[in-house]
């Protein structure tokens, strides 16, 4: 996407580095279109991702045929490879990185300047990928507060081209035809990890070089085989290529989903379609009548910066308003970014690439190293943001008050799967659920620590957004089947004593009941779409929450889970939920502009219950007590009738976001708890 010489660069550039090539600038202008037409507006262009996968194929077919070339005529250097890609790279790179971060310190909260303060550094550094795998699914709801998410394609880019060059020089010492073998081979190995982790490792196969580096391969293999036959096919055959490859390239782009598993074999769809396009040549018909009209080459010609710069102003968009922006300021961020991109492509990205020599390399990396360095001290309490008062600083403590993995829980691996053990007494007790399971953790630790006479193991089995109810799904969490299969095949060991079940009910059978979101991003809940799935000889049948079919389905479901482990001689606990609402969210408190100045109302104090979770709770309450459970309800802990404070004595906030409590006061206060972690028989008072 960024690896390519513009029409200016490529009339200096000697020949032997090939002609240029104007509809190969008009195929990065559909790639960042579709990138920015899916960033802008993704339920319109749903596959519009797949436009990092146009730039991958392109990337690869060029400066391949630039290092083939170079070999041709024995004059390869690396230090002259890398400087281009330098003076390439970095000057945009490193303006945009430059402004998000100041722009960053003026508008965050010190939570947020701390994680962009992280990402300015992977993204100064070449490893943005590695961070983002690291930290979860590209298409999940809180990608939008993550203004340098874009940098994990340059990422993958960068680190494909550290291997690349050797490797080719390598192979061409043996034989410029063994070099075609190598770039064939490594396609296949990769496409072949790609296949292999994308379901069981979705965010691997997504983000690491590995299973990515196939599309590269697969553009250098058509500059490969362009080196001895020449530039496209002729006549009709070159068109119906064209035609096929752009018919490919809009398929991917429309029917390819946040919810197909990507890349897998759907991302055989666009590197096909842009492989096609390419080897067409550029008198073939789609390539002359449209790639090359001069419009379209004007956006390819700032493909670069205009892909740097849209998603940062998208993403601060939304963490200014508080919410996705609407259609109007988005179509006005668009323009802005392509404003911004040609004046950073004639000011700054030009100027430094007709540099030539070592020394702009050099001082292109210093920038760069700057740049690292300003996020290392964003991370710190060196470059505090602005918006860092007392009253803001109360909101920042409490949202990241938690702790994964949970505090004195070591990982133990079940059937190739980790989850946490915190070993103590001589019973054993199993937690499981999600995260309204684990966000009890440091109360658990606690007593394990204060009490391990009297208090049990505890196997904590959890994982986000995964009902602990048999045959109810989502299909954006594959996990859960696996975790609850799991977490039964441990609970009925002759070993364990008790069993301890809960979950974000209210998430389930309150939220998930409500319609669904045609526009929602994967991976936020107004997305999800939890089902029942039940067997009729050979049918399948989907029962779904939001169609009201499936929660009391689901709900029977929990409660003959309960009388089975019941049955099996264990004691068995059914945790309810704490309350759920916006207004228990701290950022809620927030008033004034991000823009202007932020401050922290502390006016309102308490959350009403509705009627829905008290319905649920009554609910759930006589389904464990049918089912020989014994009913935990937080409710008669946290609230008073129906009212439930929102901080503590000293002013404190109890939650951490709209539905789960913070990390030190569960520790401190939630004794509702204790009872599940004393081993059975007389029952002590835990404080």
């Amino acid at each position: 996407m960024n690896s390519l010489p513009t029409p200016l660069a490529a009339t200096q550039r000697p020949p032997l580095h090939g002609p240029y090539r104007p509809d190969i600038d008009g195929l990065r202008a559909v790639a960042v279109a579709s990138v920015i037409g899916f960033h802008a507006f993704p339920s319109v262009l749903r596959g519009g991702f797949i436009g990092v996968d146009i730039f991958f194929v392109i990337s690869g077919f060029l400066i391949s045929g630039i290092i083939f070339r170079d070999l041709e005529v024995a004059s390869f250097s690396y230090a002259e490879f890398y400087a281009r890609r330098i003076r390439r790279i970095f000057p945009t790179l490193v303006v945009v990185l430059a402004a998000t971060f100041a722009f960053g310190w003026y508008v965050m909260l010190a939570d947020e300047f701390t994680r962009l303060g992280t990402h300015v550094m992977a993204a100064a550094g070449f490893v943005s990928n590695l961070l983002l795998w690291h930290e979860g699914n590209y298409f999940n709801g809180d990608v939008l507060t993550k203004p340098l998410l874009h940098l994990w394609s340059l990422g993958v880019e960068e680190q494909f081209y550290l291997i690349w060059p050797p490797i080719l020089v390598l192979a061409w010492r043996r034989s410029a035809r063994f070099v075609g073998s190598v770039a064939v081979v490594i396609t296949m190995v990769s496409f072949a990890i790609n296949l292999a982790i994308v379901r069981p490792f979705p965010e691997a196969a997504f983000y690491t070089p590995l299973a990515r580096l196939w599309e590269m391969t697969a553009g250098a293999v058509l500059a490969y085989v362009e080196l001895g036959q020449g530039n496209g096919e002729p006549g009709k055959l070159a068109d119906a290529k064209s035609l096929l490859g752009a018919g490919l390239i809009a398929i991917a782009s429309l029917v390819i989903s946040e919810s197909s598993t990507f890349p897998g074999v759907w991302a055989v769809i666009p590197t096909l379609g842009t492989y096609l396009v390419i080897s067409a040549g550029p008198n073939a018909l789609v390539n002359r009548c449209l790639l090359a009209k001069r419009p379209v080459v004007a956006v390819g010609v700032i493909s670069y910066p205009l892909y740097l710069w849209h998603w940062p102003l998208l993403s601060f968009a939304h963490i200014v308003e508080g919410r996705p922006p609407g259609t109007a300021v988005r179509l006005a961020l668009i323009g802005a970014a392509s404003v911004l991109a040609v004046a950073t492509y004639a000011f700054v990205e030009r100027p430094w690439r007709r540099a030539r020599g070592r020394r702009p390399a050099l001082l292109l990396v210093g920038c760069a190293t700057a740049v690292l360095l300003a996020g290392f001290a964003g991370m710190r309490p060196v470059a505090a943001p602005r918006n860092s008062g007392h009253g803001e600083q109360r909101v920042v403590e409490a949202c990241n008050d938690f702790r994964h993995p949970p505090s004195g829980f070591a990982p133990f691996v079940l059937n190739g799967r980790t989850y946490y053990q915190h070993l103590a007494g001589d019973g054993k007790a199993v937690f499981f659920g999600d995260s309204h399971i684990e966000q009890y953790a440091d109360r658990i630790h606690r007593l394990l620590g204060d009490h391990q006479a009297s208090a049990q193991s505890v196997y904590l089995l959890t994982m986000g957004a995964c009902p602990p109810i048999p045959k109810v799904a989502e299909d954006q969490h594959p996990e859960c089947g696996p975790l609850l299969a799991d977490a039964l095949s441990l609970a009925r060991r002759a070993d364990i004593d008790t069993i301890v079940v809960g979950a974000c009910w209210n998430c389930y059978f309150i939220e998930q009941t409500a319609p669904a979101d045609p526009a929602a991003r994967r991976g936020s809940p107004a997305s999800f779409d939890y089902y029942v799935e039940q067997r009729d000889e050979a049918l399948t049948i989907r029962k779904r929450f939001r169609a009201g079919e499936g929660t009391d389905l689901a709900l029977a479901e929990l409660e003959n889970l309960l009388k089975k482990l019941v049955l099996d001689g264990k004691r068995v606990f059914l945790l309810l939920d704490n309350p759920m609402g916006k207004d228990l969210d701290p950022k809620t408190y927030l008033r004034g502009s991000r823009l202007t100045r932020v401050l922290c109302d502390e006016a309102v104090t308490l959350h009403r219950l509705t009627t829905a979770e008290l319905e649920l709770r009554d609910r759930l309450m006589q389904l464990a007590l049918r089912a020989g459970a014994i009913p935990i309800d937080p409710l008669r802990f946290l609230c008073v009738g129906d009212a439930c404070p929102i901080r503590d004595e000293s002013g404190s906030f109890i939650y951490r976001d709209a539905n789960h409590l913070r990390g030190s006061f569960v520790e401190r206060q939630v004794t509702f708890i204790d009872v599940t972690v004393q081993r059975p028989g007389p029952l002590s008072h835990v404080p």
